[in-house]
């Protein structure tokens, strides 16, 4: 699983210097804001749906409030990828010949990003149906 964490961020960050020359990273940070999202979703949807409690968050309602909300997540995204030398790591010729040797395809990473995505709608889906029927009950 840490060699198919590295070979996205791998492919991600080459597909995005392929569309932004001057500063990459920005599409990646965008990319992974959106698939983490998709990850923190379904993780607290699970938790709503075993244990029966709203694990739910709120996002600002206001526009400012929401961008203000998504900078911090990729600022937050940023950080963990700085501090964990993702880059570097990513782009080692050892992991590089590890991806080859487990033939890793792009084809697998858009696969993953659309099952999170849509792990993600059918687990909130579940948990908001659940937490409808537990308020209509009381």
């Amino acid at each position: 699983m840490t060699d198919f964490f590295y070979f996205a961020y791998y492919r991600l960050h080459q597909w995005a210097e392929k569309r932004e020359q001057n500063i990459p990273i920005v599409l990646v940070l965008a990319w992974l804001t959106v698939v983490t999202f998709f990850h923190v979703c379904t993780l607290l949807s699970l938790v709503t749906i075993i244990f029966r409690i709203d694990a739910g968050f709120r996002i600002p309602v206001s526009n400012l409030g929401k961008a203000a909300w998504v900078v911090g997540w990729a600022f937050l995204i940023w950080i963990a990828l700085k501090v964990g030398r993702v880059k570097e790591e990513a782009y080692s010729p050892e992991r590089i010949a590890r991806y080859e040797k487990k033939g890793f395809k792009a084809w697998w990473l858009i696969a993953y990003i659309l099952a999170s995505f849509a792990a993600m709608g059918g687990t909130t889906w579940v948990a908001g149906a659940m937490l409808r029927s537990l308020s209509q009950k009381l």
